[in-house]
């Protein structure tokens, strides 16, 4: 997967026209927008959510601020080491002992009078890298057996038509970068379900091995994916649509409780990596978060959100309509 633009680099950050149109229904969305602090809006993140012990990782901090006001970033671990300072440092592993439960690094930033908030990045540090809420992906074939019950987290990668144009680019960007982000669950059978974020890619016919974006779209169910998405109370005849449900989505009757809804459907084929960049902070975030706890849902919509607006200062047109690119539903 390519790297996400360096801090700094003015240019590459401008050109990073970031995602989600906004999709009005009867939902109410949970959570708040950005919130217009004296202080940074802030959220961190790890290059990957489960490491190998005696080994290291990126962590970054990103912080918005109303008025671009300088900050001061600290950075502690309850295990392992820090090396280097500013927004972004490595997490050393080395002789720390593997754990199937998370370490902790938090940053601290301050600034200007009435600056000061924290982050906390969590990370599994395993020998052969196993736990953690790994993200996997499988395939719903016509005809065969649905949804397996257990997992931890399950996503769809769904269409309400057949794309055209430059909304067929879009939606094999999109798919490029999922097969790149999420392993095939068949290579991660020594792994419980309950450690697995599995994304659902409806298809007509069983894949032939490492299928291509493009024999997937080809080959795509659209009847079975307007039927999962006949269960939100949207009409989503667009796409590409990503949700996120704690339960099977062919489960429910009628609309989930709480689900992680996402529209892909005006995301800019250009930069053509843009879409991979966001699907890997949806997988720290997600890897990161204890879904099943009160407000988890809520508090990585707005993590999300923080790190598209950093990454988007100076394009007004995105700011406008960050609140309604990604969203908690009740």
């Amino acid at each position: 997967m390519l790297a996400p633009p360096r801090y700094g680099q003015r240019t590459a950050v401008s050109s990073w026209i970031l995602i989600l149109g906004v999709l009005t229904g009867g939902c109410r969305c949970i959570g708040q927008s950005l919130p217009p602090l004296d202080g940074p809006g802030l959220t961190c993140s790890a290059d990957t959510p489960v490491v190998d012990i005696n080994t290291s990782v990126s962590i970054r901090a990103w912080a918005l601020t109303r008025d671009g006001a300088a900050l001061s970033y600290s950075w502690t671990a309850d295990a392992g080491r820090i090396v280097g300072t500013g927004r972004e440092v490595q997490w050393d592993f080395s002789g720390v002992p593997s754990s199937p439960q998370p370490r902790r690094a938090t940053v601290s930033v301050t600034g200007p009078p009435k600056i000061q908030t924290s982050c906390t990045v969590r990370v599994i540090a395993v020998e052969g890298r196993r736990g953690g809420l790994a993200p996997t992906r499988t395939y719903l074939v016509r005809g065969r057996a649905g949804e397996r019950q257990g997992y931890g987290l399950y996503s769809y990668f769904l269409l309400g038509s057949k794309p055209e144009g430059e909304a067929r680019v879009r939606c094999l960007l999109a798919i490029r970068a999922l097969l790149s982000a999420f392993v095939d669950v068949e290579n991660q059978k020594d792994l419980p379900p309950a450690t697995l974020n599995i994304t659902h890619l409806p298809i007509e016919v069983i894949q032939p091995p490492d299928p291509t974006p493009e024999w997937l779209l080809d080959h795509y169910d659209y009847a079975k994916a307007q039927a999962l998405l006949h269960v939100l109370p949207d009409d989503l005849t667009d796409g590409p649509y990503i949700i996120s449900t704690l339960q099977p989505l062919s489960s429910y009757a009628q609309p989930p409780d709480r689900y992680l809804f996402q529209d892909l459907s005006t995301v800019p084929t250009q930069p053509a990596d843009l879409i991979s960049w966001w699907i890997r902070e949806f997988i720290h975030q997600s890897a990161q978060e204890r879904f099943w706890e009160a407000n988890t849902g809520e508090r990585m919509v707005l993590k999300i959100r923080t790190t598209i607006a950093v990454l988007a200062i100076g394009l007004p047109e995105v700011q406008k309509s960050i609140a309604g690119w990604v969203s908690w539903r009740h």
